[in-house]
């Protein structure tokens, strides 16, 4: 995407976000073969490590050929999957890309994504240069939108898209631009002046 051929490690308060490799491949699994997790992103719950070491293969192979960028999530000084979030669907036309993320169901709640979401699209911004960003979330997953409303994204419309597993999830589309960001980050920080 955009010349950048794997993602950078990027670090916030907590969290290490790295590439992904076949290390990782018990957890992706774990998160994988989570029958709630499948269904709020509308894919078939993985029923083997197979199923899971092609899916990763092919996010690397798609890494490699400049589709996307996907980072993994870990603790900082605890080396293991927690989640990940991808950067993807790039549209050189629009200068724009989506975001999608997930995480492990006993990561969910303890704000892993609030505090990682930022790291990658000041990332995009700044360092890709990407215009808008986008994310679709079921239009029922109440927490995503609610982690989405609390980034300040701005609910733009309802979506129906085919899934791989042939269902039609409906969908939630919510935008940022760079600049929306960057205003929103300037009025926070004079809003809390440092001392």
């Amino acid at each position: 995407m955009k010349g950048t051929l794997i993602a950078p490690v990027l670090r916030s308060t907590r969290l290490v976000l790295r590439a992904m490799d076949f290390g990782d491949l018990s957890e992706v699994h774990r998160l994988r073969s989570d029958k709630g997790i499948a269904r709020n992103m509308g894919f078939t719950a993985h029923e083997n490590l197979e199923r899971t070491r092609s899916y990763m293969q092919s996010m690397l192979n798609g890494e490699d050929a400049d589709e996307w960028l996907f980072w993994v999530l870990t603790r900082e000084k605890e080396d293991r999957f927690m989640g990940s979030i991808v950067l993807w669907n790039y549209r050189e036309e629009h200068n724009d890309a989506e975001l999608g993320y997930s995480l492990l169901p006993e990561q969910q709640g303890r704000g892993y994504m609030r505090e990682a979401l930022p790291v990658v699209m000041e990332f995009a911004y700044d360092a890709l240069q990407i215009a808008t960003l986008q994310v679709f979330t079921g239009q029922d997953n109440r927490p995503s939108r609610r982690l989405l409303e609390h980034l300040h994204f701005y609910y733009a419309a309802n979506a129906t898209e085919e899934m791989p597993n042939g269902k039609t999830m409906y969908l939630a589309n919510y935008t940022m631009t760079k600049e929306e960001y960057y205003a929103r980050k300037t009025a926070q920080h004079s809003t809390h002046p440092r001392r």
